[in-house]
């Protein structure tokens, strides 16, 4: 497991998905997750 921030070809920007997966081609599996943003109103 590694931590910290990862380098982004062409930068980091907003998106309203985010998907990840881990894959093990020893073992032959993967693991697998999402989510989506909402994206909150400002107030003031």
């Amino acid at each position: 497991m590694f931590g910290g921030t990862f380098a982004a070809k062409g930068g980091i920007r907003p998106a309203g998905r985010f998907e990840g997966e881990l894959e093990d081609p020893v073992l032959k599996r993967s693991i697998r997750h999402a989510y989506d943003i909402v994206t909150l109103p400002v107030r003031g």
